[in-house]
């Protein structure tokens, strides 16, 4: 699986909506590569924390956007 495919995956993978043959290949990339698992880390944890404010919100689309382009301007330009 290449790192593009990958990243495009993490919101199916966090949700749960991915067939298990996906989510088996998702998880051989994370074992072998280093900057997926790390983004992908990066990504989900944003996710969960931004889930347990105290005022109850959601991650709007925009800003799950503009993570996830965040993350793939970091992931191939190596900052």
């Amino acid at each position: 699986m290449k790192c593009i495919v990958c990243s495009s995956l993490f919101q199916d993978y966090l949700e749960n909506t991915l067939s298990q043959d996906i989510i088996d290949e998702l998880n051989h990339h994370f074992q072998f590569c280093n900057k997926c698992r790390i983004c992908f880390t990066t990504y989900s944890l944003t996710i969960t924390l931004s889930r347990k404010t105290e005022q109850p919100c959601c991650v709007s689309p925009e800003s799950v956007d503009r993570l996830r382009s965040m993350l793939l301007e970091r992931f191939f330009n190596g900052r």
